[in-house]
């Protein structure tokens, strides 16, 4: 048997033995799936110690955060569930040495999909070749202000228009 007729394969022990091409197809790496039990355990979990609700419907509207640190874990985890990418277009922090500064750290914020609209008029002339911005006009908004000393959402459109969810 010449080299060229192995193939690789990884066992359970993690010790690597060659297989001739005729039990393995050409290159291919078996690996062991010992602590997978059934298709149920490959599902995603939440990562956070978040209620069930709070990943579902994390932001309708007057829904109330009591610190930032509490509102960037649910944002964190709607990303992390609905696969989708949100940044801060909009914001104002409270002043420093402000009651507010250490726990809200906000009066106003607005985020918005990455896939959202251009917020500017390109001035380019044409010179170079065109490159896009990987801006869709997605209309995802989502606006929380401070209110009695929580962050509460005030207006929540949660629909990604213009690309889907990967």
């Amino acid at each position: 048997m010449s080299d060229n007729d192995l193939s690789l394969a990884v066992t359970n022990d993690n010790d690597l033995e060659r297989q001739s091409t005729d039990d393995l197809a050409l290159d291919t790496i078996v690996l062991p799936f010992e602590n997978v039990s059934n298709d149920n355990d490959l599902e995603r979990q939440p990562t956070d110690d978040l209620a069930l609700d709070t990943i579902i419907l994390p932001f309708e509207c007057g829904k109330s955060f009591t610190t930032y640190s509490e509102l960037e874990k649910v944002v964190k985890a709607y990303e992390n569930t609905h696969f989708a990418v949100l940044v801060k277009v909009k914001s104002e922090k409270w002043p420093e040495g402000h009651k507010n500064r250490e726990t809200l750290v906000y009066k106003t914020l607005v985020y918005a999909c990455k896939k959202g609209q251009n917020r500017h008029k390109s001035e380019a002339k044409g010179i170079r070749p065109n490159v896009t911005s990987g801006k869709l006009g997605c209309r995802f908004k989502l606006k929380i202000s401070s209110n009695r000393g929580a962050l509460v959402v005030k207006e929540a459109a949660l629909d990604h228009t213009g690309h889907e969810l990967t």
